[in-house]
């Protein structure tokens, strides 16, 4: 029953603290969103709330206080985002377990300054897209960025990005273009490192960077979800697309 009381405790603090950090993010997106090519603002999608459903869900997973991922896994198939829906889309834990060494391998790249994006089955659109984030995480490292001014070069990506790209999103269509899908990705990395941070002295106290590496691996689960399209095109489903960087998110969880 204590740990249960702990538990939740522990929970009401990090939802203070990721809330607080949600004001001040959707404030930028805003700004971002004033040079945007979208045609109407008032209609445009709140990419943000990639990283909030994310965010949303590994509260929810934690919160069982179960060690066993299996067991987190298996409840997360319970949670329903009021915006993508349900986080049950069929994802296969096996195949997400064997498949996570070499997600890992490519993390390990991205913090070395080696990984080459050209090995994603996507896009070379998408390609330079991941090339330059891996490259903006690295040299982040290498100058000692804190977390502010990391989430503030995310927040110039994510303006470059909207003011440059054709956005696509459907979530009744299960689509998402590149453009949409770098917004998406980028939220996911900014709200990850907000999540892992604040949860940072909950089970051991671990470098900024090493937070990194764990939402790395969260926005990159979205990166592997793509769908090919048959004719030389990738898209993403968004949901299921959230829903396996969220899984790829809590494997990474104890490490």
């Amino acid at each position: 029953m204590r740990t249960i009381v702990k538990n939740i405790g522990k929970l009401a603090t990090l939802f203070i603290l990721i809330l607080s950090l949600i004001g001040c993010e959707k404030e930028n997106l805003e700004e971002s969103l004033e040079v945007s090519n979208l045609e109407h603002l008032d209609d445009a999608f709140d990419f943000d709330q990639f990283g909030r459903a994310h965010n949303d869900y590994l509260a929810y997973v934690h919160a069982t206080g179960a060690t066993d991922p299996k067991v987190r896994f298996e409840y997360g198939k319970s949670y329903v985002d009021p915006i993508f829906g349900s986080f049950d889309v069929g994802v296969d834990y096996n195949k997400l377990v064997a498949g996570m060494p070499a997600h890992m391998r490519k993390m390990d790249a991205i913090v070395a300054g080696t990984y080459q994006a050209n090995q994603e089955s996507v896009t070379p659109k998408m390609q330079r897209f991941l090339d330059k984030l891996a490259t903006t995480v690295h040299n982040s490292m290498q100058a000692g960025l804190s977390l502010d001014e990391f989430t503030a070069q995310l927040d110039d990506l994510s303006a470059r990005i909207a003011a440059t790209e054709d956005i696509q999103i459907d979530l009744n269509a299960h689509y998402a273009n590149d453009g949409a899908s770098m917004l998406a990705i980028v939220s996911i990395l900014k709200y990850s490192i907000q999540y892992w941070d604040a949860l940072g002295g909950d089970t051991q106290r671990v470098g900024l960077w090493k937070k990194i590496k764990r939402a790395l691996a969260d926005a990159w689960g979205y990166v592997s979800a793509w769908v090919d399209n048959g004719d030389g095109s990738y898209s993403w489903d968004p949901q299921s697309a959230l829903v396996n960087a969220d899984c790829h998110s809590d494997q990474v969880y104890g490490n």
